[in-house]
């Protein structure tokens, strides 16, 4: 699969690009659903993310298109995560953040590639796999 590395703007002390931004960018996938393999970040005032943290952990979590764009709104600061989007239970694409600092997304769809490059400083990587 393609990688496509997402830095956002390297002058802030934290990432500019959001889990709501790489959403958005491959809006023109239909997926069936997500599974949240890991993640580790901060919630809003008011959300349990170590709840959160701890259901990933223990069993993963299933996620439809929506579910996800809306939990994605209760994130503060997001510093690591790992997602898979399935379509007829087979992964076609991937999303990593890693360290808070760069995001990786692997899928071969080519709307999806040239939607994520429009992001801020973002680049094609090296070809990987999906972690599943």
């Amino acid at each position: 699969m393609k990688k496509v590395i997402i830095k956002g703007d390297i002058e802030l002390s934290i990432l500019s690009v959001s889990l709501k931004d790489i959403l958005e960018a491959i809006r023109n996938i239909t997926i069936d659903f997500w599974i949240i393999d890991y993640i580790y970040g901060v919630g809003i005032k008011g959300f349990d993310m170590l709840a959160l943290e701890y259901e990933v952990e223990t069993k993963k979590k299933k996620l439809t298109n929506n579910e996800l764009e809306e939990l994605s709104g209760f994130f503060y600061q997001l510093y690591d995560i790992s997602i898979v989007g399935y379509i007829n239970n087979v992964a076609i694409i991937g999303v990593e953040l890693i360290d808070g600092s760069v995001w990786e997304v692997y899928t071969n769809d080519e709307r999806s590639i040239t939607s994520l490059l429009s992001l801020e400083n973002s680049s094609i990587g090296q070809e990987g796999s999906i972690s599943e």
